[in-house]
């Protein structure tokens, strides 16, 4: 079990990898409206933080920008999703088992406080045995 979680994770990590590639992105063309104050010379500074290309027709501007909404038909996603749902239920199996070991280990603090108060009882009570004994002797 543990090899397959080790496996599960190394197998995220490769896909999370795999979508920072350039082959892997994707992109979606957007279409903005120009300012009045932007003309088509300027209109390449215009949103250039996610700019990579721009085809001008009067004043409306196409940009492809990259695309942050995964495609849920995508391979990538669809492993990554189930390398999640494999992480979140091997936690919650973990934390069960972990109360059951800390309701074990109440347990046997029960036990053992109950064994040292027998013998507490019991030594006491040979105590008073031996005692009797000797004053009796006397």
């Amino acid at each position: 079990m543990a090899i397959l979680s080790v496996s599960v994770i190394l197998l995220s990590i490769a896909t999370f990898c795999l979508e920072t590639l350039p082959q892997f992105k994707q992109y979606r063309l957007v279409r903005h409206h120009l300012p009045e104050s932007i003309t088509t010379t300027n209109a390449a500074v215009y949103n250039d933080s996610a700019v990579t290309s721009l085809v001008y027709s009067a004043d409306l501007v196409e940009i492809v920008e990259e695309d942050d909404t995964p495609a849920f038909d995508d391979p990538l996603f669809v492993i990554e999703t189930i390398c999640v749902v494999w992480y979140i239920s091997s936690v919650l199996v973990q934390l069960c088992v972990v109360w059951f070991i800390v309701d074990d280990v109440d347990n046997m603090c029960v036990y053992f406080t109950t064994q040292r108060q027998i013998r507490a009882t019991t030594t006491t009570n040979r105590q008073r045995k031996k005692e009797r004994k000797k004053n009796r002797h006397r």
